[in-house]
């Protein structure tokens, strides 16, 4: 019997949100650098985490928030 819901027989679309979900809880994981304390000690050190040093000097135009993820 065909699929009268779906003229095209094209299968549904896949819920992605479990996944996507995944996505956004690694990248706050990678986007704290080992905690507040370590990046303290590398400030306290004087010296930037390495976030900040490749913000230095990557064009400011160019999103990076996911490429180091």
């Amino acid at each position: 019997m065909p699929d009268t819901t779906n003229p095209d027989n094209k299968p549904a679309p896949k819920d992605w949100t479990p996944e996507l979900d995944e996505l956004h809880l690694r990248e706050e994981m990678t986007g704290g650098m080992g905690g507040p304390d370590k990046v303290a000690r590398q400030h306290a050190g004087g010296r930037l985490t390495v976030r900040e040093r490749v913000q230095k000097i990557v064009n400011r135009g160019v999103k990076s928030d996911h490429w180091a993820a």
